[in-house]
């Protein structure tokens, strides 16, 4: 996304967004990070992106693998 080159559909759908300056979440993996990620996520919030990393929250005693993704996303969709 920090470079604007598109190669699939999702890649491209979220260029659109970035485009139209509507808002992007971007979940992206957690750590660790090198220079160069860091810096393309620097590049996407400077263009209006949101870099939100799906941090779980295990103080809500989730019960399964889909439980933290759920509770995950829903962070990521009240928040923004």
């Amino acid at each position: 996304m920090a470079t604007g080159v598109t190669r699939t559909l999702l890649t491209r759908a979220a260029d659109v967004v970035m485009k139209e300056r509507r808002p992007l979440v971007m979940m992206v993996r957690k750590a660790p990070f090198h220079a160069g990620h860091i810096k393309n996520m620097l590049a996407v919030t400077e263009m209006g992106g949101i870099i939100h990393p799906p941090v779980p929250a295990f103080y809500t005693k989730q019960q399964s693998g889909g439980d933290i993704v759920d509770h995950c996303i829903a962070r990521a969709l009240v928040r923004y």
